[in-house]
């Protein structure tokens, strides 16, 4: 990817299947009326409610992603996350997904996973690309640097 060369945007998967998203609400209706109708108090059909919304926030509301010469960012309904292109240990792609593993400190691996979806279809061939592409000059530019370290 160029430098200057910047890609953003929007996966909503509520609005890419409307059926699904009205499944979705009229299960959490229904589970917050059962729960409702066995503890006798609405308060707690309103706890369950708001417990199986939070659950499913990632699918009802929208995921904006960004990259550029820096990293990729993504940007979830309670949640952002960030990487530069030198922390990424692996990539992993799929038709409708990237998933990176990044090395940081630790061992405990953490992994961020890049929702294609909201792309043309021939678009998402290119965000493969570009990410392999970028994790690959990073690595290379990291080893290098390694390398002249250590002669000096």
């Amino acid at each position: 990817m160029a430098a200057t060369e910047e890609r953003t945007w929007s996966s909503h998967p509520a609005r890419e299947r409307p059926l699904a998203a009205c499944a979705a609400l009229a299960t959490v209706v229904a589970m917050a009326l059962l729960v409702w109708r066995i503890a006798g108090d609405w308060m707690w059909g309103a706890l369950a409610a708001i417990g199986l919304l939070v659950a499913i926030l990632r699918f009802l509301l929208p995921t904006r992603c960004h990259m550029n010469a820096r990293g990729v960012a993504i940007h979830q309904p309670l949640s952002s996350q960030r990487a530069a292109w030198t922390e990424i240990a692996a990539i992993e792609s799929s038709v409708d997904a990237i998933v990176i593993t990044l090395r940081r400190g630790g061992t405990r691996m953490r992994s961020i996973t890049i929702p294609l979806r909201g792309l043309p279809v021939e678009q998402r061939k290119c965000v493969r690309d570009e990410v392999a592409a970028a994790v690959e000059r990073a690595t290379t530019e990291s080893q290098a640097r390694q390398t002249m370290e250590s002669v000096k």
